[in-house]
């Protein structure tokens, strides 16, 4: 049993691993996780992993529901000079903490919206 969750979660792992941005900048990065149960199971580990203590950059990690809306994760890497929750809190059922935080479910119809407020939000750290 143990030999199989291991092999299971190697296989999960490669496919996170080769996983490219939706967007990127200096300030952040975005990805979309499709809606895969691999990508159920490591979009929390993922998102860890792109904004690691000692990381410049924020990052947003989004996946797909069945429906075609996001459940979003959002790590902060200034979490003193910009919350992760603020700028979820600024999105219907979103919320967290200062270093992690998120939106239950976000409209594809707001996904580009989502972007540009990520970016601003982000952009004015790295700029300031």
């Amino acid at each position: 049993e143990y030999r199989r969750l291991l092999d299971g979660y190697r296989c999960d792992v490669a496919h996170m691993e080769g996983l490219a941005p939706l967007w990127r900048a200096d300030c952040g990065a975005i990805y979309l996780l499709p809606a895969q149960p691999w990508a159920r199971r490591v979009s929390g580990l993922f998102a860890n992993r792109l904004c690691a203590p000692g990381q410049a950059r924020s990052c947003a990690v989004l996946s797909e529901n069945g429906d075609g809306s996001y459940v979003v994760s959002v790590r902060s890497a200034a979490p003193q000079t910009r919350p992760a929750s603020v700028l979820c809190e600024g999105f219907p059922g979103g919320g967290g903490r200062r270093a992690a935080a998120g939106i239950n479910r976000l409209p594809a119809s707001q996904l580009e919206q989502f972007i540009t407020v990520f970016a601003d939000y982000f952009g004015a750290s790295v700029r300031a």
